[in-house]
């Protein structure tokens, strides 16, 4: 562990100049302008880009609320990030589509028939599976992603609850340099290391397993709701 902290120590050192992070678009991450206000509902990322970062509604709380569900640990920022290029602006309006479709009930409108009573709130779980040291040993990447991971502080009203869940060193590292800027949000989410034994039961608290994927625990001929990617 000691190892790992040293290394994320220097690459956020040479991300920062060694003050407090001040989040900018070096990367290039700046998100497309969009003059089509309805752009949330219609654009399309590339290929690319939905493929390698896709999320999905997972089902329903018992409460209606719908359960996003996003695999940061397996979302490859670096190999979009390192290549540069127009990806990394469709990497940024990505995220900002998520967030704006957050926080505009989007995954409620499209998914309910009826009235929708849950005021488009809804519940997230932020699965850090397979996250490796290589995201973090890139300072560009670093900042791109305290850029854009960031953006979803903007959302956390309409976010009732929530879990992080497969928290290893490198995921707690950066829950750690997160933190400043996402202390909303983190407030609203219950985090947990890589023992599913110990986070499974916590969520059955609040999500049936028929609405969650196998590998959180949830039925077998799961199938979700929509996916995006």
């Amino acid at each position: 562990m000691f190892k790992y902290q040293v290394i994320f120590f220097l690459v956020v050192i040479s991300t920062t100049g060694g003050k407090e992070t001040d989040i900018t678009n070096e990367t290039g991450g700046r998100a497309v302008q969009n003059d089509d206000e309805n752009w949330v509902d219609t654009w399309e990322a590339p290929k690319i880009i939905k493929d390698g970062f896709p999320y999905y509604i997972s089902g329903h709380d018992d409460d209606g609320r719908p359960i996003l569900v996003m695999e940061w640990g397996h979302w490859d920022f670096r190999s979009i990030v390192e290549k540069g290029g127009e990806n990394v602006e469709h990497l940024a309006k990505h995220f900002d589509q998520i967030i704006q479709r957050i926080n505009t009930g989007f995954f409620t409108r499209n998914i309910n028939d009826t009235d929708d009573y849950t005021n488009g709130e809804m519940t997230v779980i932020v699965d850090m599976d397979g996250l490796s040291l290589r995201q973090i040993m890139l300072p560009k990447n670093i900042r791109f992603l305290l850029e854009n991971v960031t953006k979803i502080e903007k959302c956390f009203a309409k976010i009732t609850y929530g879990y992080i869940i497969n928290l290893s060193t490198v995921g707690w590292q950066l829950i750690s340099l997160f933190k400043p800027y996402l202390g909303k949000f983190l407030e609203r989410m219950e985090m947990y290391g890589t023992n599913s034994q110990h986070w499974k039961p916590k969520l059955f608290k609040r999500l049936p397993p028929s609405q969650l994927h196998p590998v959180y625990g949830g039925s077998e001929g799961f199938r979700p709701v929509e996916v995006y990617g």
